[in-house]
Parts: C-alpha cells; sequence; structure tokens
C-alpha cells in the first residue's frame, strides 16, 4: 500500500521472539492459540515504528486516494478468505478496505479512523 517494505523483517523476528514466526493469516485458531511474544519491550518499539511510518503516511495521503483498486477481482486465492476480500467493492479491494482489514483491534481502528477523519466518511458513500 505505501510502495514500500513492510518494517517487519528478521532483525524484528530475532528481538521480538513471537513463539510462532508466522502472521497466522492462514492458520487456524488450534494453531495460532499458542502464540506469545517472548520480547515485549522489542514488540512495542516495533508498534511504534509502525504506528510512526504509517502517521507520516497518512498524513502524506490524498484522500481521493483511499478509492484507488489495488487488488482488483479475481482475487488471488490467498486473499480471497480474507476479511479484506469481504469488505471489497465490485472492482476489488481498494486502499480503505485494505487499510481497514489491517487494523487488528478496535482500538487499532479507532486510531485509524482518527487519522483520516472524513475520509473514512466520504469513502464509504
Amino acid at each position: 500500500m505505501t510502495g514500500t517494505p513492510p518494517i517487519w523483517d528478521d532483525e524484528w523476528e530475532a528481538t521480538v521472539l513471537p513463539a510462532i514466526a508466522d502472521h497466522g493469516k492462514h492458520r487456524s485458531v488450534a494453531e495460532m492459540v499458542h502464540q506469545r511474544i517472548g520480547g515485549y519491550e522489542a514488540f512495542g518499539d516495533y508498534m511504534r515504528a509502525v504506528f510512526d511510518r504509517t502517521e507520516a503516511w497518512l498524513a502524506a495521503l490524498d484522500a481521493s486516494e483511499l478509492n484507488r483498486v489495488v487488488i482488483g477481482r479475481p482475487l488471488p486465492e490467498q486473499i480471497a478468505s480474507t476479511y479484506s476480500a469481504r469488505v471489497a467493492g465490485p472492482q476489488g479491494i481498494t486502499l480503505l478496505d485494505a487499510a481497514s482489514a489491517g487494523s487488528t483491534s478496535t482500538a487499532c481502528a479507532t486510531w485509524a479512523r482518527s487519522s483520516l477523519p472524513g475520509a473514512w466518511s466520504a469513502s464509504a458513500a
């Protein structure tokens, strides 16, 4: 979405120390229920880096970009069963769909919405 590589890499994995080295999107709850973070302070540092980069990206984003389709239909198999696919419009997944689906909790969604007031309601119309 941002045109830059993800922040998560082998270095972060080595300091955050997840018990399961996988984001879990394609795993069952039974598999991922055992996920634990071994380096909690490093995880906080990682989340701060993600929020800081996201806020900088949002500050520079033109709200008209939110309706740009980033993954067109037909959706690839690995995406077709995700939440992003469920909220996608007829053309495919927009930048807004992808960003909102990436919010992993109510708190993240609230924070994301507060970063772009008006853009969320305008794009939903």
